[in-house]
């Protein structure tokens, strides 16, 4: 019974492979060994799962391998040229594909990007389009170089400011260095440049987000303000300001006030000890500022810094310091106090009182930074002309008496335009 399946089974092999041999003769006989060759080769398998492509110049039978290979290795002999298609134009290469596992694929087009502007003080971002530069279009060797970079002073001018302030008074600072950061408040979708987590806080939040975003590449110089040009809590005109502000006199004090007046903060403006303090001015939410530090210090200067017993500078969160003054503080306590502005319930009023009350003390570690007014305004504005500053109420001492008349000498002109370009004309004129 073995032997007749094993008989049984021998005789159908015999026959299927009979009848695929009828099969290829028929072929053959119908269509040439052209087509066949062709539609075996077309589907061979690749690594790929593609058909096999073998060039034939494009027309006529196709070569042999003998032939393939022997007019590589010729340099006599011209190779065929194909086309491949690259954006909208086509371009002969060189060399032809003689085996592929795949058909020729059109190169990527170059998309334009858009790029943001290295800052974020434009009145708005403009898309700027750049393609790449490919293998058969390289740069040319006589392009212009790029001119160097500036080795002067660099700065910044940082505004907390709302999508419909009005800055157009920045293009009258004359000097060069300065630089827009603007960050709008009120901007749900604000550039990653000028991006902030959540719009609490009033100006520290914005002010904050400045620090801690530029943490690694800030400016020389850094002028914080709220965006208007004149204001009862600035010392006058801001264009005037920043064009005489000093900058050897703030090099060397590290902060410098935009307000040189001491009405209503200074001498004692915070006691958050004994909370006695005698209160010169409206006093809005002094008190409540005043605890609020208080119950935040340890949190922004941590356990081993002691809550001085009076806190005062001068009025009102505008203010230019330098690099290494904000760098006196590692970039965690920034970081430390803008987590409490997003985490406290207070309202921004508040809250941001509490940063406004400080930032002379984080920038130069000094409880009571009151630099007497008539001194503040000709050693770091070059104002030395007389003006009557206004008293401290009963209770609270006054500036030392030889601030009281202008006795520090006048800068010569060549000194002041190298600082700030600002003419005669605007420092004799006084405030």
């Amino acid at each position: 019974m073995q032997a007749f399946l094993s008989r049984r089974i021998k005789f159908l092999v015999l026959l299927s492979s009979s009848l695929i041999l009828v099969l290829i003769f028929v072929q053959l006989y119908s269509n040439g060994i052209q087509n066949v060759q062709q539609s075996i080769t077309s589907h061979l398998p690749t690594f790929g799962g593609e058909p096999l492509i073998i060039a034939n110049d494009g027309k006529g039978s196709p070569k042999k391998d003998e032939e393939v290979v022997e007019s590589l290795l010729d340099p006599a002999v011209p190779p065929a040229p194909t086309v491949l298609e690259h954006g909208d134009e086509q371009h002969e290469h060189e060399r032809p594909q003689i085996f592929s596992s795949k058909a020729p694929q059109k190169p990527p087009k170059s998309n334009p990007t858009s790029t943001m502007p290295d800052i974020a003080g434009k009145e708005s971002l403009q898309a700027q389009s750049s393609s790449s530069q490919t293998a058969s279009n390289p740069p040319k060797s006589n392009a212009t170089p790029a001119p160097p970079k500036s080795t002067g002073p660099t700065g910044a001018i940082v505004a907390a400011v709302g999508v419909k302030t009005d800055l157009k008074w920045i293009s009258e600072i004359k000097s060069p260095l300065w630089t827009l950061h603007r960050y709008n408040h009120d901007d749900p979708f604000p550039p990653p440049s000028a991006s902030f987590p959540i719009n609490k806080g009033n100006e520290a939040m914005m002010y904050l987000s400045y620090i801690i975003n530029n943490y690694d590449s800030l400016p020389d110089y850094s002028i914080f303000i709220h965006g208007h040009r004149t204001s009862w809590h600035q010392e006058g005109d801001m264009v005037d300001m920043i064009n005489g502000l000093r900058f050897s006199a703030l090099q060397k004090a590290g902060y410098v006030p935009l307000r040189c007046d001491w009405y209503p903060s200074c001498p004692r403006e915070i006691r958050p000890v004994d909370h006695d303090a005698i209160v010169w001015g409206p006093g809005v939410h002094r008190e409540d500022a005043e605890r609020e530090i208080g119950n935040a210090w340890l949190e922004f200067f941590g356990p081993h810094v002691e809550l001085p017993r009076t806190i005062a500078s001068q009025c009102c969160a505008q203010f230019a310091v330098t690099r290494d003054a904000i760098r006196g503080r590692p970039k965690g306590e920034y970081e430390r106090m803008r987590q409490w502005l997003v985490n406290t319930e207070l309202i921004n009023d508040i809250s941001g009182r509490v940063l406004e009350k400080l930032w002379a003390y984080i920038f130069t570690k000094e409880a009571v930074r009151c630099p007497p007014p008539q001194q503040c305004a000709c050693e770091y504005f070059g104002q030395c002309g007389p003006k009557e500053w206004p008293i401290p109420p009963e209770g609270l001492e006054k500036w030392p008496k030889e601030f009281d008349a202008p006795p520090m000498p006048k800068m010569n002109e060549t000194e002041h335009e190298s600082h700030g370009n600002m003419t005669a004309r605007h420092w004799r004129r006084g405030w």
